[in-house]
């Protein structure tokens, strides 16, 4: 789209002309990459700032939290537009503030053509608003409040600074990194200094970050007189979450499966998954998490639904792209599942039509799997929420146990109801299944 079809706007009004915060001469890449309109799936490489600022994983910080459809958001540290695209789908009116002109280009290259976004370039000490916001988010931003905050107590001035912005009743949203991440004590870097153990030991003799643990989040909400809040725990971290936890699923839905590490330098102190399921178990997880989401306000938050879980793929291809959630409304739970792409709605519309199909040769028959019923609305397949282990983690036990006859049942039973009547009926030559999974290699006969 050209400049003139362009709908969001950006605003210099407060632009100084100083760009002190940048990743270096790689952002003119990004610049061009964003101008081209180009997506991360068609280079053909990508260094790692690329992903990181271009990367759709990075909206799963954010893509199913449910926000008010009426809403106006302030982005405070917007970067290069990662979640920017996504409040303005979400919400009814975005602003978000960025120091870097260069930044905002980008943000502006990616998201220009919507019409309820406005982009400052600017010092947020320097900037006046018209209006109060619903919500406030600052994401990968506050660990740097004494860069740019003066005063003994930086981080508590400008939590306070930023709450003053927020109606009555509105919501700041927070993402940051935990000061105690399991990953730090396991062999991992600190995020923003890449010292071994810069966090744990408190920074000594940095000037520049801080990221806090539970404990201080806590004291530092009660000073600023944000005395409701609740903690969402993003794995593997905030920055590239494949799933978000809450206390109610911490040990339910297991944290600290084995996922994606950007990490280059990092030791192995102890395996972190294992001592993620210790810490589960004893109930001390939360104090560990790698990441913090906090949700704080004012006032008592209200809502018809809580988000207790979140399962993101924002990692497939834009037509499987769907998320998962547990939700709990007035004591009652169910599984969602939802698109994250308008591509992804034909999937959730296949998986619809699936339910409402009869479940054959499977009705009646001792052991075999039936489809579990549910029902869709503009939201996506709601599921009624059932509590017991899962065939998987009952395999994954056996394994544990090293039971080979029990594994080898469970692999049979699943080949024999699902997939050998779909061998027989699916045609896994096509075009269309290659394009998506691959060249086929079925084994022809069994042993």
């Amino acid at each position: 789209m050209g400049k003139e079809g362009r709908m969001a706007k950006l605003n210099l009004d407060y632009y100084s002309g100083d760009n002190q915060y940048s990743d270096g001469d790689i952002e003119e890449e990004i610049l061009r990459i964003a101008s081209n309109g180009l997506s991360l799936d068609e280079l053909e490489k990508a260094k790692f700032p690329v992903l990181y600022h271009l990367s759709p994983v990075r909206e799963n910080i954010l893509n199913w939290y449910p926000f008010r459809q009426d809403a106006c958001c302030l982005e405070i540290g917007s970067g290069c537009g990662a979640i920017s695209g996504l409040l303005c789908r979400k919400m009814k009116k975005v602003v978000s503030v960025e120091l870097s002109k260069r930044r905002a280009d980008i943000n502006f290259a990616r998201h220009g053509h919507l019409d309820n976004l406005e982009i400052m370039v600017g010092n947020l000490n320097d900037m006046q608003f018209s209006q109060s916001f619903d919500y406030i988010v600052l994401n990968g931003v506050f660990e740097y409040a004494m860069s740019f905050t003066e005063g003994e107590n930086p981080y508590r001035d400008f939590l306070s600074y930023v709450a003053g912005f927020l109606k009555p009743d509105g919501i700041l949203l927070v993402a940051i990194e935990n000061r105690l991440g399991l990953k730090y004590f396991a062999g991992a870097p600190e995020d923003h200094t890449n010292a071994y153990m810069d966090g744990l030991r408190g920074y000594p003799e940095n000037l520049s970050v801080r990221t806090f643990s539970k404990e201080e989040w806590k004291e530092l909400l009660g000073d600023c007189g944000l005395g409701y809040y609740r903690f969402y725990y993003p794995y593997p971290d905030y920055k590239f979450p494949c799933e978000i936890f809450t206390d109610e699923t911490l040990k339910s839905q297991k944290y600290g499966r084995k996922t994606w590490n950007f990490t280059e330098e990092r030791f192995e102190l102890f395996p972190e998954q294992e001592m993620a399921a210790a810490f589960c178990k004893e109930g001390i997880m939360d104090r560990f998490a790698n990441s913090f989401l906090i949700e704080m306000s004012n006032r008592p938050i209200l809502r018809e639904k809580e988000v207790l879980y979140a399962k993101l793929n924002m990692d497939r291809h834009r037509e499987f792209a769907i998320c998962t959630t547990i939700e709990c409304a007035r004591d009652e739970m169910e599984a969602v599942k939802k698109p994250l792409t308008e591509e992804a709605q034909e999937h959730i519309e296949r998986m619809a039509r699936t339910l409402r199909q009869e479940s054959g040769a499977a009705k009646g028959q001792a052991g075999a799997f039936c489809l579990l019923p549910g029902r869709q609305d503009q939201e996506g397949i709601h599921y009624p929420w059932m509590a017991g282990k899962s065939l998987g983690y009952q395999a994954e036990q056996a394994i544990l146990k090293k039971d080979a006859s029990a594994v080898k049942r469970m692999v049979s039973h699943v080949f024999e109801q699902l997939i050998e009547p779909a061998i027989t009926q699916a045609d896994y030559g096509t075009a269309e299944f290659c394009r998506v999974f691959g060249e086929a290699r079925l084994v022809q006969e069994r042993t």
